[in-house]
């Protein structure tokens, strides 16, 4: 992906889409990630332990933050419980 598509939305795992961009290129992250409540879902596990699911967000975090442009933003979806968590990686 070394000409990135400009005003494109990409849909995809961002652990996997991610690793096709370069650091410091994308202007805007919006995210929607499962929030661990135990559901069953076709496409992705939500029963992970606690400190298994932070892991996860710290990683997907960490991806968003490299391919994030310095004066980008990053938004996402979580529960309130779980955001404070979240807040540690910042």
């Amino acid at each position: 992906m070394a000409n990135l598509p400009l005003n494109q939305i990409l849909h995809g795992d961002c652990l996997e889409l991610f690793k096709k961009i370069p650091n410091n290129s994308i202007d805007c992250i919006f995210a929607d990630p499962p929030f661990n409540l135990k559901k069953k879902y076709n496409s992705h596990k939500d029963k992970l332990e606690c400190s298994e699911y932070l892991q996860w967000c710290q990683e997907w975090i960490n991806e968003c933050l490299r391919v994030l442009k310095n004066d980008g933003c990053l938004f996402f979806a979580q529960y309130s419980q779980m955001a404070n968590f979240l807040r540690l990686f910042s």
